[in-house]
């Protein structure tokens, strides 16, 4: 196994045509792979007694892309963390304060029979309000979209 280092090198004398391109740096393989790369590494960092650039370079990607992660994760946390009521249940931009008789509610992504009631009857007992929805909603399985009577039901 081999490995390929870029040998920094250092010109002498200053370029004075413009349209001149700079040379690349010669590339030198030094055999033993991994192993062999790291102790050429440490003799850089001996010998010039700081790290090679391209070191830093890789290690403030790394700190940048932790940081933007971090950052990432604190505002998803933020955001749901208002989206939970205070018993724990998810909460829906949609609430039912007091019904009507016109009034129906449109099931939302991840509601279930016992949020929906918990939003009709905020304190006390609900399981009659869940009786009550499954008979009104035809079934206990609640489908995105669907439209359920709740009139009569905040009492």
């Amino acid at each position: 196994m081999t490995a390929v280092v870029v040998v920094p090198h250092h010109v002498s004398h200053p370029t004075h045509h413009l349209d001149e391109v700079p040379a690349r740096p010669p590339l030198r393989v030094i055999p033993g792979g991994r192993k062999a790369a790291r102790a050429h590494a440490l003799g850089y960092r001996s010998s010039h007694g700081r790290l090679h650039p391209a070191i830093y370079r890789r290690r403030r990607l790394g700190v940048a892309l932790a940081m933007v992660t971090v950052a990432v994760m604190a505002s998803f946390a933020v955001t749901n963390a208002s989206k939970v009521s205070a018993n724990g249940a998810p909460t829906s931009p949609v609430s039912v304060t007091k019904a009507t008789a016109t009034d129906s509610y449109v099931v939302q992504a991840g509601d279930t029979l016992w949020s929906i009631a918990r939003r009709i009857h905020p304190s006390g007992d609900v399981r009659g309000v869940v009786d009550r929805l499954a008979d009104r909603a035809g079934s206990t399985v609640l489908q995105p979209g669907q439209s359920i009577r709740i009139n009569d039901l905040a009492s």
